[in-house]
């Protein structure tokens, strides 16, 4: 302290002697007089060397009190820094140098160097790493166990005799980064080539990859490749030489750019690929093939190669697919083969020219396909001949599926010309548009994938089947009589000519005894055939093949009738009104018809027969004529008409002349009247408005007598001769007007006019009938129209309830049956439908005269004036009856009964004319007669003919106009006087003949 006095001093002094005081040597020391100073600095000391220190204080007097202090070492002298300061710098270690200081003197050593690393530049933060040595002569440090890819700042010092370093700062330096892990290839190539390699510990600023063809011995070209991304794991190397070995290192870039490579590893660029050809496949068998390209150079190195491999694969060098292939080393063979291929396979190719490490570098050659084997022949050829297709097999001969095959068939032998062919994946085909009965040579081949054949094999040949000969038109022709051609066509499709054909003609249907004709042409000729007989003809086709057809059925004809002969007896039973003519069934020149041979009689009043004819039929040789003009000269001729009722000439047998008439007279001859008493008297005495009864007196003078010729009663007449208008006029006189439904059309009919009906739509219904058929007495009646018609179906007639559709109540249908197809008549018996069916449908486009009859026995059926028809078991007794009214619906039915209408139709498809319903049942003689006057004399129905012969030869007809509605009766049949007397019905006179004049005729028969 600076006081008090006794505590305190003048000052201070320190004191350092490098011999410890002992009195020898130097003692430095440095001395102030500041008490309040606790430190002094002695300088000018030597460096590392031990001093012994000793500290005092100043009395008054200036002497010292003097404490020893200690002893410590000076440091040694700093080394110097060298310009490169860092020999060695690896990723985990770096060496360092600076200049050595000499061994001696002591003050200018060191007892040896201290070397330290800190990533930190010794901010006291992170760690130091050092590396020491006592040798001063060693100026070389490592440090280890560095972080690679780091900076570090490194510190040298040399130590003192108390180990304490002299630190000079040496500067910095990175560690180098971890070389690249496991180098390897990537993309070898014609000019560069690609090294990939994992990523180091501890990273990188970036990467490089060196190449070189000399192994980095200081000689040739290094190719590099740097990268600045530390994340990158490849790296490709340019401009490197074809077909050339490269030796490749990889190595991690640290922060000073310093590049830690890896081993190097080596690789040979590709040589140049091979050039392809315009045609690069030389030969192609079915398992091997030969492709060509254009070779390489020899030299230099870089154009050239060390060889070629040629590659095929079926699946385009799918991964892990199998690969045929065929390699060489010789450059200048620009051509292989590869073998053991696959039978008809496609096989894509590829060709390598190989680098020093046999690595090919390719060029695709494109694809074909391997050859397939010709097809062999199987045990049996032909699996199917028709007439116009044959179909032929073979085997596959090891051909895998998916091979086509072409089948040929020719009628050359040798295939000239076109032949017809079928291609196919299956072992067999079928070729068809073939010529029937024509020899066929078949050959198949084999197809590869490229559409290239294989030579046929040939299969032998066979024959198509002929055709079943088709029918000609005409079928026969000519066709004498005893002589016939038959006719039939080739076929469908037509057989060649030359085909053979037998033919067959016999009269029995089933053949069982037959002529036959063997023959080449489309006809065959029969001669000694039997006069008009029907023959039947078949014709089949023989066949080269051994195979017949089936028989084609040519249908049949009939050989003509021989015009008739002169009768020894031609004009026999000569009377006033007829004869009979008889004639010969033929000559001995011409031949004979046969029995059954239908004959056309003929006899006219005129040489030439232009004046009226009368015709008769008949299947015997004679028939007779009536009914003709007395006293007259006929010429007669007459034709036979065979089965196919083609006519032959006129015979003319001469002529005759009838006899003179016995006419009968009238003797006697009174028409009287009654008046209101009831008196007969003259009629001119008639004054009385009513008659109540008419007397008639007669006589004949001529057996057997009188007649009396009565006309039935009619309910309605309706001629259909309007020909336009909705309706058509009763012309029975009792104005039952015929009402027209959808316009039937107005045609031609049978007489004049007549309706036509569509079949769908429209039809005829009459006023109300009645009282016909209200009671049984009324019952009794007959239905008479004429129709026309090519289809049996629908309603020709039908008695409804009703003039509208869906009638509660119908029958008397004439139609067709639903079952058997054929013209019915119906009748209902209460709720029962009685049917009687005709044995045709009569449905052939012809006029045709129906009348339908309902009498006490029960129900007639009349076709074309002859009984069709009948049944009992419906009677005008049992029959039902109406309480309404009674409509007639023609060309329709207002409901279709069960069982009519020719397959349930309502509606009728055709022609009518001339409807008459009579309120009497017609007998068979009048039906029969009524037929005659429409079909021969073109008369309408209601207008019966009268002849009355005069010697003039004049003809009188009359239309009947009203029916009376009384009966005459009378004794019939005796010369003596008859006497007729009406019945009790008023008759009513009129002033002029009219709808009420009743009129009756009486014949005088002989």
């Amino acid at each position: 302290p600076a006081s008090p006095s006794s505590s305190t001093s003048r000052g201070y002094r320190l004191e350092a002697s490098s011999t410890g005081f002992d009195g020898s040597g130097t003692v430095l020391s440095s001395a102030t007089p500041n008490v309040a100073l606790a430190s002094l600095v002695v300088a000018g000391l030597l460096p590392n060397t031990t001093y012994s220190f000793r500290a005092a204080s100043f009395n008054r007097n200036d002497r010292p009190n003097y404490a020893t202090a200690g002893s410590t070492s000076t440091l040694a002298s700093a080394v110097a820094a060298l310009p490169a300061p860092f020999l060695d710098v690896f990723a985990s270690s770096v060496t360092a140098n600076w200049a050595a200081l000499p061994g001696s003197p002591s003050s200018a050593s060191a007892r040896g160097y201290r070397l330290e690393a800190s990533s930190t530049a010794f901010d006291g933060t992170g760690g130091i790493v050092s590396s020491a040595t006592t040798n001063v002569a060693l100026s070389t440090l490592t440090v280890t166990g560095l972080e690679p890819n780091t900076t570090y700042f490194f510190r040298a010092g040399g130590l003192n005799w108390s180990g304490v370093a002299h630190y000079v700062a040496l500067g910095s330096t990175s560690t180098l980064a971890d070389a690249p892990g496991v180098p390897a290839f990537g993309a070898v190539l014609l000019s560069s080539v690609s090294v990939s390699w994992s990523l180091p510990s501890g990273g990188a600023r970036g990467f490089r990859v060196d190449a070189s063809s000399t192994n980095f011995d200081g000689s040739g070209t290094v190719l590099s490749s740097a990268t600045p991304t530390g994340a990158l794991a490849t790296l490709a190397v340019p401009g490197l030489l074809a077909n050339t070995t490269y030796f490749f290192r990889a190595g991690a870039v640290n922060a000073n750019g310093a590049v830690h490579y890896a081993a190097p590893i080596a690789t040979a660029t590709l040589a140049s690929a091979p050039v392809q050809l315009a045609s690069a496949f030389l030969d192609v068998f079915p398992s091997s093939i030969a492709a060509r390209w254009a070779a390489l150079p020899a030299s230099p190195q870089g154009a050239s190669a060390r060889g070629y491999l040629l590659e095929a694969s079926s699946t385009n060098f799918a991964a892990g697919a199998a690969v045929v292939s065929s390699a060489t080393q010789s450059l200048s063979a620009s051509t292989l083969t590869v073998t053991g291929l696959a039978i008809n396979t496609t096989y894509y190719f590829r060709v390598g020219s190989l680098n020093p490490n046999g690595a090919p570098n390719y060029t695709v050659l494109s694809a074909t396909s391997s050859l397939a084997n010709a097809p062999a022949n199987p045990s049996s050829t032909f699996t199917l001949v028709g007439v116009s297709s044959i179909a032929a097999q073979w085997l596959a001969n090891s051909n895998p599926g998916g091979t086509r095959f072409e089948l040929q068939l020719s009628t050359a032998s040798d295939f000239s010309g076109t032949p017809a062919s079928s291609v196919t994946f299956n072992l067999a085909a079928t070729i068809e548009s073939l010529t029937p009965d024509t020899t066929y040579y078949a050959r198949a081949r084999g197809l590869n994938h490229n559409g290239v054949p294989t030579p046929f094999t040939s299969l032998a040949s066979t024959v198509a089947l002929a055709s079943q000969p088709g029918v000609a038109a005409p079928a026969f022709s000519p066709v004498e009589a005893s002589s016939l051609t038959v006719l039939f066509a080739s076929g469908s499709p037509a057989n060649p000519a030359g085909t053979l054909y037998h033919v067959e003609l016999s009269s029995f249907s089933d053949f069982s005894a037959a002529y036959s004709s063997d023959t080449r042409n489309l006809a065959a000729s029969f001669t000694g055939l039997s006069v008009n007989t029907t023959y039947y003809a078949q014709v089949r086709a023989a066949g080269a093949s051994g195979f017949a057809t089936p028989f084609t059925s040519l249908g049949s004809t009939a050989t003509l009738s021989v015009p008739p002969g002169v009768a020894v007896s031609t004009f026999s039973a000569l009377q006033a009104n007829g004869f009979v003519l008889s004639w010969s069934s033929g000559s001995p020149l011409s031949g004979y018809n046969s029995t059954g041979t239908l004959y056309v009689a003929e006899i006219s009043t005129a040489s030439d027969f232009s004046g009226s004819v009368y015709e008769a039929v008949a299947v015997s040789t004679s028939v007779e004529f009536g009914d003709l003009l007395s006293k007259t000269t006929f010429f007669a001729r007459v034709r036979a008409v065979n089965y196919q009722n083609i006519p032959t000439a006129f015979t003319p047998l001469g002529s005759t002349r009838t006899a003179d008439p016995a006419e009968p007279e009238f003797l006697l001859g009174t028409f009287e009247v009654s008046d209101a008493a009831g008196n007969f008297i003259d009629p001119s005495l008639y004054t009385d408005t009513t008659t109540p009864h008419v007397r008639v007196r007669v006589q004949g003078n001529f057996a057997p007598g009188l007649s009396v010729g009565e006309t039935p009663s009619q309910a309605a007449l309706w001629h259909l001769n309007e020909g336009s208008g909705s309706t058509s006029v009763d012309e029975s006189r009792h104005d039952k007007t015929l009402t027209l439904t959808n316009s039937p059309a107005w045609i031609g009919g049978k007489t004049r006019g007549g309706l036509g009906f569509n079949g769908s739509s429209n039809y005829a219904v009459s006023a109300s009938l009645v009282p016909w058929r209200n009671s049984a007495a009324n019952n009794q009646w007959s239905v008479s129209l004429w129709f026309r018609s090519t289809l049996g179906r629908g309603f020709l007639f039908q008695v409804a309830n009703s003039p509208n559709l869906a009638a509660g109540t119908y029958d008397a249908e004439l139609s067709w049956h639903d079952a058997n197809g054929n013209l019915s008549f119906e009748v209902n018996k209460g709720n029962t439908r009685n049917i009687i069916s005709a044995g045709s449908t009569y449905a052939d486009g012809d006029w045709h005269f129906v009348t339908a009859v309902l009498n006490p026995s029960g129900m007639f059926l009349y076709v074309d004036g002859a009984l069709a028809q009948s049944g009992s078991a419906t009677t005008s007794i049992n029959a039902r009856t109406y309480a309404g009214p009674t409509h007639a619906w023609i060309g329709a039915a207002s409901e279709q009964g069960n069982n009519m209408g020719g397959g349930n139709y309502q509606y009728f498809p055709g022609d009518i004319d001339e409807v008459m319903i009579s309120t009497v049942a017609l007998s068979a003689k009048q039906i029969s007669q009524l037929y005659a006057f429409g079909s021969v004399q073109g008369h309408e129905l209601g207008a019966p003919s009268v002849d009355v012969s005069t010697s003039a030869g004049a003809d009188l007809s009359w239309v009947r106009r009203a029916t009376a509605t009384f009966s005459i009766s009378g004794s019939k049949g005796t010369t003596a006087v008859q006497v007729f007397v009406s019945s009790a019905t008023p008759l009513r006179q009129t002033d002029s003949p009219g709808a009420q004049t009743n009129q009756v005729m009486f014949f005088g028969s002989s």
